[in-house]
């Protein structure tokens, strides 16, 4: 008789909803990650191979640093006064730098996916998939 394999157990974690504030925190915060990715990117370009393999390894060099930000432990009223104050950005100016990022994101991807003979072997810009 053949013996049946025993499935292993998924453990999953329940979260709880975040709130509105919490939500647009964390949009607050990854508008400043992606003002601080672009800045490492310029600082480090010379140091950062060419391909994806180099974009990935750069993006790890980053987030290590990234996660020590001061920005994780603020809420949202102390991230507003973080961002407009000591940064001076307009807090619907960050969101429209996050937005675009976004968008020019959508935009690779959707090029990225278009053969050589479609392009005529033209080159749609940043390897770096971040």
């Amino acid at each position: 008789m053949a013996k049946v394999q025993e499935q292993p157990q998924v453990q999953f974690v329940f979260t709880e909803i975040p709130t509105k504030s919490q939500r647009a925190a964390s949009q607050l915060r990854d508008g400043l990650r992606i003002l601080k990715w672009i800045k490492f990117r310029q600082d480090n370009k010379a140091n950062i191979p060419a391909g994806k393999e180099g974009g990935f390894a750069a993006y790890a060099a980053f987030e290590a640093e990234w996660k020590n930000h001061p920005c994780h432990g603020m809420d949202l009223e102390a991230l507003k006064g973080y961002i407009t104050e000591t940064l001076g950005y307009p807090l619907t100016e960050l969101n429209e730098i996050r937005s675009k990022y976004y968008e020019s994101k959508k935009g690779y991807s959707v090029k990225a996916a278009i053969t050589p003979t479609e392009n005529n072997g033209e080159d749609f810009g940043d390897e770096i998939p971040y």
